[in-house]
């Protein structure tokens, strides 16, 4: 009854819609309660799914567990091929010197006195041409969220990229990293100390697969770098090394 505009409205909706899953999020099993399906995935991602209208196949119905080729949206497919890919995400442990440790888990107790600490659930809102994908993974959060559909200038992506389990000098290193590969891909992208965002607008269908599939493949391979950029002759190898693995055949 309050709202007097549009705006007012939208920040009403925003408000309820992030009390109501931040109250959900602390028992993630809730998610699957309200019909999230976890993906069947060699990947250490356990990811839940969210339908909202046309992601998941019919045949999907009521299982707990579903493979990735009962994903039908757009976007979350694309994200997958490149999330899935060969080589670009990394499984093997990687030694964290002290240091690096010590900070990470100063950061970590902070948010937590600050109230800022989410639940620690991989989730992703799919539709037939809509994804938004948040994955806290270990000490560092990416989200995704991307639209596609027919005409080009509806279509966007937004990419946010932030944290990592060393210093902040290494974790910066990361994100000139992620910078250069998404700048490259013509993204247009912002960086804040360990903060990386990037957007693209205006994209066909074809375009926006590829770019999304490519932000699959830069989420595995960026996972743990921040701990092996230890100079700053190791970002120059990483770019390098990252567009020859994803170099097309």
């Amino acid at each position: 009854k309050g709202c007097q505009t549009f705006h007012d409205v939208m920040r009403f909706i925003h408000e309820k819609a992030f009390r109501t899953l931040v109250q959900i999020g602390k028992d993630p099993r809730a998610f699957l309660r309200r019909g999230g399906k976890r993906l069947r995935s060699h990947l250490p991602l356990d990811l839940v799914l969210i339908d909202i209208g046309g992601g998941l196949a019919e045949s999907a119905g009521k299982h707990a567990y579903i493979d990735p080729d009962k994903i039908t949206s757009l976007p979350m497919k694309a994200l997958w091929e490149g999330l899935s890919s060969p080589q670009v995400w990394s499984t093997e442990p990687i030694p964290v010197d002290f240091k690096g440790l010590m900070s990470s888990l100063t950061r970590t107790q902070s948010a937590q006195i600050l109230g800022n600490a989410l639940p620690s659930i991989n989730l992703a809102v799919i539709g037939s041409n809509y994804v938004n994908l948040s994955l806290p993974l270990g000490y560092h959060f990416t989200a995704v969220d991307a639209g596609i559909g027919p005409s080009p200038e509806n279509n966007y992506i937004s990419f946010r990229f932030v944290g990592g389990v060393t210093d902040i000098t290494r974790r910066s290193r990361r994100a000139t990293l992620l910078m250069r590969i998404l700048e490259r891909e013509g993204f247009k992208v912002e960086v804040n100390g360990d903060l990386v965002i990037a957007r693209a607008i205006n994209l066909t269908q074809n375009q926006m697969k590829s770019r999304l599939t490519l932000i699959g493949k830069l989420i595995g391979f960026a996972r743990q770098l921040d701990v092996l950029l230890k100079n700053d002759k190791d970002v120059d190898y990483y770019f390098h090394k990252f567009i020859e693995q994803t170099k097309e055949p």
